[in-house]
């Protein structure tokens, strides 16, 4: 309750909806406990080679072929989490590439 009011009835719900649908899509209904093993192998590649290129073209490779793989089976939910799995493995790569041209 937001001021004796429900947060679904709150005007702000409106703008933020987006992101709490996204925010039910990955947690909601037990979908992150797919990912957990993408995180774990995706920590052990940088762990083992301290290279965070490699882990950051694993999270896009793995988060790729699980996307197209859960869109065609036709289970969207599964698709939008693996695809931001692989955007974040694209910012990861874009910042660590960014980060070594510098130093």
């Amino acid at each position: 309750m937001i001021n004796g009011t429900e947060f679904v009835n709150n005007p702000w719900n409106t703008t933020f909806s987006p992101f709490t649908n996204l925010f039910q899509i990955i947690f909601g209904n037990g979908n992150v406990f797919y990912l957990v093993p993408l995180i774990a192998l995706t920590i052990g590649i940088y762990y083992k080679t301290d290279e965070p290129v490699l882990a950051s073209l694993f999270m896009i490779g793995s988060g790729g072929i699980l996307s197209l793989g859960t869109f065609f089976a036709g289970v969207e939910t599964l698709g939008i989490m693996f695809t931001i799995f692989a955007a974040i493995g694209i910012a990861v790569l874009v910042i660590s590439l960014i980060m070594q041209t510098r130093s």
